[in-house]
């Protein structure tokens, strides 16, 4: 949202969105922040798209998530969306890589 203020882009939603923002941290007795959704709905609404298209933004985002889990339970041994001890369950992705500062 800084980003869409620094180029001019954050309008009245996300204005209104970025006033919110220490209410519900007042509300709630901690910090809290917009989630991706929130900060997508009011920079998309700022930026012109019904209500209709920002839910098929996010639509689209979510069936690429779907998609890669259905691959991966097809593919690996055991089903993720299952329920399996801690003790039973391995790590298959990638090795960790170091973040650069």
């Amino acid at each position: 949202m800084e980003l869409a203020e620094k180029l001019g882009l954050a309008g009245k939603h996300t204005k209104l969105a970025l006033a919110i923002e220490p209410l519900l941290e007042k509300s709630a007795g901690r910090p809290l922040c917009f989630n991706l959704d929130g900060a997508y709905a009011a920079l998309l609404s700022d930026l012109g798209f019904s209500p209709e298209q920002v839910g098929a933004v996010f639509a689209i985002g979510r069936s690429a998530g779907l998609a890669a889990h259905a691959i991966e339970e097809k593919t690996s041994e055991k089903p993720v969306s299952k329920r399996v001890p801690i003790n039973e369950s391995r790590y298959t992705g990638p090795e960790k890589k170091a973040v650069p500062d």
